[in-house]
């Protein structure tokens, strides 16, 4: 793509914070309005100046009682003032109002702050100037300055026979489209605003700051060069600040026109391949930087500044701030996550410190685990502590900001127990019949860190779809559809044929998200996020951990279980061959019910053709429940496992007088007793 193909407008609120105060007090318009902060000290320092004002001598950076001097009639606003910093919700909200604007004419929008953004509308000209009837008229572009000419011989230019030029007439339909930008921005906020239209995002920023305020201005690739011939270094776009001053005084330019003057080879010697080409064809009028869709900001953050004596000296002072701080990033973390479902993953905590009399900056980059205010504030505080802290135990804190970045889009995940909750199939219920328990089983209850109510194994719960009150030990049964499966047979069916015996796909999300009925949202996840499983040394992204570990947990389940099996399956064979019967205790007069009674087939009077048998309860299962009710164990054993029952230690004495007792009641290493002779009554 050529450099002067696309189409790129930047738009400028003009004097936003004023015009935001002023919708608010209409009272406000047209007069002197200056936007102050919140520290009183000489009438608060200016952020935010309108061109009324201005015209009077009065600037941003001046303190309000400075303003009042040069212009006495001037109001001065306060910035909300919440947990003692600025509080500039409302802008940023009547910022959202104009991006939602803005978008209606075009997707690529990119939001460069509060009261900027880049539009690239190169579609939108394409297609105005295929359904375009005539010639561009004069008062389509009122409003509308072109750099170094003017709008009459602009459009002269464009039309004269020999003398049209197919790239200034791309901006000239821009500039048209802009015209209705502006007025939709007008209409529909009551917010004014000027813009630029170039080819490129560094001209169009460029461009817009000629002509203020309520104009636009287009700025050609033919008048680059006389435009860049007496503009400073520094006005253009990532040429301010420090780079820009080290560059005037490394290469002894002032201006861009001495800037381009600079051969490329020269560049090279002095900065790295991609600066030096940046600044050789920056020099030119040329960026071939796209406009990137981004409609939210790529970070969220708070600071608040100690000059002087407000130095924070002691752990105290420097923990009510962090908290405060805290505080106002866990609410904006919140309502972002609520506006544009994505969670921040990782926090920046800067800090500014006195060191033998000079002020260090540094910052300290920490992972964002949760958006609790405690939490938050607990790891900042020992971020400062761990690199402020004194050896006497003092502070000198003169700055504290606390950034949110690393954004991901959230996904909708299912935590492992929703597996063991009924599930509805699409076009009929489950009924559920439940067994009535024996009236010597004695129904406990276990108190779980959760609501119990909320957790749910299997199908326990009763036809009125309350949920059971009876043990987990009460045998259920379910009329359901032959389509249900059981999720860990599926899931392990799904890993066995998996198309590399070796190499598995350890990215438990993706094989979990086959088995549910439910849509996942897309997220993204980098490689710097990962984190290596200590089961597999396999690189786990951070979010998929939980789920990773929950895959690790059923595996050694089922292995456990396969264990078992063989394990009662060998001494089932030791003990026929040997031709030893296990001892019978003598019976008791009492009645009693063996276990055997609870264990028995309550499908042994039905008449079904085809059933398994249980090797876990040795019941006759029909064919088509048999899945649903291994997952019965399963749950059954992993909630033994979350609750296990603490039993009374035995003493040093008692297992030593079982020992000898044991000893001397054994004749064959070979005898053992059954299961069921443990819960007879002892004559």
């Amino acid at each position: 793509m050529s450099h002067t193909d696309r189409v790129v407008v930047l738009v400028d609120m003009d004097c936003f914070y004023c015009q935001v105060e002023e919708n608010l007090n209409l009272s406000l318009k047209g007069k002197p309005l200056a936007v102050v902060q919140y520290n009183a000290w000489k009438g608060g320092g200016i952020i935010a100046v309108n061109y009324a004002a201005r015209d009077r001598g009065v600037t941003r950076h001046m303190r309000g009682d400075e303003a009042k001097q040069k212009c006495p009639e001037i109001e001065l606003v306060q910035v909300p003032n919440v947990r003692g910093k600025a509080d500039l919700t409302k802008y940023r909200e009547a910022g959202k109002l104009v991006a939602n604007v803005l978008q209606s004419f075009t997707g690529l929008l990119e939001r460069a702050s509060v009261d900027e953004a880049y539009l690239d509308i190169t579609e939108a000209v394409a297609q105005r100037r295929d359904s375009s009837k005539g010639e561009i008229q004069l008062n389509q572009i009122k409003n509308t300055h072109v750099a170094a000419s003017t709008n009459m011989d602009f459009l002269y230019n464009l039309y004269s026979s020999g003398l049209c030029d197919e790239n200034n007439l791309k901006l000239a339909y821009g500039a048209v489209i802009v015209e209705e930008i502006r007025a939709a921005v007008f209409e529909q906020t009551g917010y004014t605003c000027s813009a630029g239209i170039a080819h490129n995002k560094i001209l169009a920023k460029l461009a817009c700051g000629l002509n203020k305020p309520n104009k636009q201005t287009i700025l050609t690739n033919d008048n680059v060069q006389q435009l860049f011939e007496n503009l400073p270094v520094q006005k253009i776009r990532s040429l301010g600040g420090k780079f820009g001053a080290s560059l005037s005084e490394d290469l002894g330019v002032a201006t861009m026109g001495e800037l381009s003057k600079v051969s490329e080879k020269e560049l090279r010697k002095r900065y790295d391949e991609k600066t030096a080409s940046f600044l050789f064809n920056i020099a030119r009028g040329i960026d071939l930087e796209p406009v990137k869709t981004r409609l939210v900001s790529k970070s969220i953050g708070c600071c608040k500044t100690f000059p002087g004596k407000n130095a924070l000296l002691t752990a105290e002072s420097i923990t009510h701030w962090v908290h405060e701080l805290a505080e106002e990033i866990s609410e904006r973390l919140q309502k972002d996550f609520e506006e544009n479902n994505r969670k921040a993953k990782q926090i920046s905590i800067v800090f500014s410190q006195e060191v033998n009399g000079k002020d260090v900056s540094n910052s300290r980059v920490h992972p964002l685990t949760s958006h609790d205010v405690e939490k938050i504030a607990q790891d900042t505080f020992g971020v400062i502590k761990k690199n402020c802290m004194k050896p006497n135990g003092s502070f000198c804190v003169k700055y504290l900001g606390i950034h949110a970045s690393k954004f991901e889009e959230c996904r909708k995940v299912n935590a492992i127990t929703s597996f063991f909750k009924v599930g509805v199939a699409k076009n009929e219920r489950n009924s559920v019949v439940e067994t009535k328990p024996e009236d010597n089983v004695l129904d406990s209850t276990v108190e779980l860190d959760e609501n119990s109510s909320d957790l749910i194994f299997l199908n326990e719960k009763d036809v009125d779809g309350n949920a059971s009150k009876d043990s987990i030990s009460n045998e259920i049964r379910t009329e359901q559809s032959d389509k249900k499966e059981s999720f860990f047979l599926q899931y392990f069916e799904n890993l066995r044929k998996s198309k590399s015996p070796v190499k598995r796909d350890f990215n438990t999300s993706r094989i979990l998200e086959e088995s549910v009925e439910e849509e996942a949202m897309p997220g993204t996840s980098t490689t710097e996020d990962a984190e290596v499983c200590e089961e597999c040394s396999e690189s786990i992204p951070v979010s998929e951990m939980a789920t990773h570990k929950d895959f690790h947990f059923a595996l050694k389940l089922n292995q456990e279980e396969s264990l078992n099996r063989k394990t009662v399956a060998a001494t089932t064979t030791k003990n026929k061959d040997s031709g030893i019967k296990p001892k019978k205790r003598k019976s008791h007069d009492m009645p009693h019910n063996s276990l055997t009674k609870f264990l028995k087939n309550n499908y042994a009077d039905e008449s079904i053709g085809n059933v398994r048998l249980c090797s876990e309860c040795n019941r006759n299962i029909p064919e088509n429940e048999f899945a649903s009710h291994l997952d019965y164990h399963m749950a059954k054993r992993i909630h033994l496992e979350m609750n296990p029952v603490k039993s009374a230690p035995i003493s040093e004495k008692n297992a030593i007088n079982s020992a000898k007792k044991g000893k001397k009641g054994k004749t064959s290493s070979g005898s053992s007793k059954n299961l069921t002779a443990f819960f007879k009554p002892v004559s």
